[in-house]
C-alpha cells in the first residue's frame, strides 16, 4: 500500500503538468483464446433426467480425477470418498431428483460388499423422506465436516476411516440437530481406477431398523405414499 500511494501521486502530477500518457501496447493475440473457445471450456455435460446438479458435477469431477496422472493414490482415494459422502448427503436433500445412477461410477459391482454400498446409498433417500414427513418439516439448512481419521493403502487395496459431523435445521424446529457418523470404507484399484468395495456400517441405524434391502425399499415406498397423500 505504501508503494501504491507515491505512484498515484506521481501520476496525478504528470496529469496536471499536461504530460501525455503512453499509448497502450497492442496485445499479442496470436494463439489467444477466442470468446467462443472460452464458452466451451470447463463445460459440464447436460443434467441427466432426474439427476441433481451435484451428481452431474461429480460425474465429470470423478472422470477428471481418474485421468489426471499427477495425483497420487492417497489423493485419489480421499477425493473419491469425499465425493461419495457429498452425494450421500445430496441424496437426502435433493429428493425431487431420483436418478442415482452416478453411484455406479463409485462402486465395484463385483465386490462382496457391493450390497452394503447399495444399501447405504439408498438409505439416504429414506432419511430425507423421513424429514419431510415429520412434524418439524423439511431441512432448510445443512452442513457437515468430513474428517479422515485413518487412511491405509496396501498395494491395490485401501481402507479409509472417516467421520462426519453433520448439522441440520428444520423448518418448524427451533433447535439444530447435530450428530456424528462414522464410516469404514474399503476400496480396490481396478484397471487403474479406485472403486469402493464395501462400507461399514451400511446403515446409520443398524440392520434392525429396516431389515433387508427389500424391507428398506418398502419403507421408502411407504414414506413416499404418505408424502403424496399430504400434497
Amino acid at each position: 500500500m505504501k508503494r501504491i500511494i507515491p505512484l498515484i501521486l506521481a501520476l496525478l502530477v504528470l496529469s496536471a503538468c499536461g504530460a501525455g500518457a503512453a499509448e497502450p501496447t497492442p496485445a499479442d493475440t496470436s494463439g489467444s483464446t477466442s470468446p467462443s473457445d472460452i464458452s466451451t471450456q470447463n463445460t459440464l455435460p447436460p443434467v441427466e433426467p432426474g439427476e441433481s446438479y451435484y451428481a452431474r458435477w461429480a460425474r465429470s469431477a470423478l472422470e477428471d480425477l481418474r485421468e489426471n496422472e499427477f495425483w497420487d493414490d492417497e489423493y485419489r482415494i480421499r477425493e473419491t470418498v469425499t465425493m461419495y459422502i457429498d452425494l450421500w448427503y445430496d441424496r437426502q436433500y435433493e429428493l425431487e431428483c431420483t436418478n442415482y445412477s452416478v453411484f455406479d461410477d463409485f462402486f465395484d459391482a463385483e465386490s462382496e460388499g457391493y450390497a452394503d454400498l447399495v444399501y447405504h446409498s439408498t438409505e439416504a433417500r429414506y432419511l430425507g423422506l423421513m424429514h419431510l414427513t415429520s412434524d418439524f418439516g423439511p431441512v432448510v439448512w445443512h452442513n457437515y465436516d468430513l474428517t479422515f481419521d485413518e487412511l491405509e493403502v496396501d498395494g491395490d487395496t485401501a481402507r479409509a476411516a472417516v467421520r462426519s459431523h453433520a448439522r441440520e435445521m428444520e423448518e418448524n424446529y427451533s433447535g439444530m440437530f447435530s450428530g456424528m457418523s462414522f464410516f469404514w470404507i474399503d476400496l480396490r484399484r481396478v484397471d487403474g481406477v479406485w472403486l469402493m468395495t464395501d462400507i461399514s456400517p451400511n446403515s446409520i441405524y443398524g440392520d434392525e431398523r429396516h431389515g433387508t434391502y427389500e424391507d428398506l425399499l418398502d419403507s421408502i415406498a411407504e414414506l413416499e405414499a404418505e408424502l403424496g397423500s399430504e400434497e
